[in-house]
């Protein structure tokens, strides 16, 4: 038995592109504080 074809989605690289900016720009500055916090501890 096959399955129906799965409907595909248009995105568009550059809106692929920009909803990765939007999560690794914060989690790169909250890395980056992390990382400049522990070096106080030390």
């Amino acid at each position: 038995m096959t399955r129906p074809s799965e409907p595909t989605a248009n995105v568009s690289p550059l809106l692929i592109g920009l909803a990765w900016l939007v999560v690794l720009i914060p989690l790169g500055w909250g890395v980056w504080e992390t990382l400049v916090k522990v070096g106080q501890l030390f």
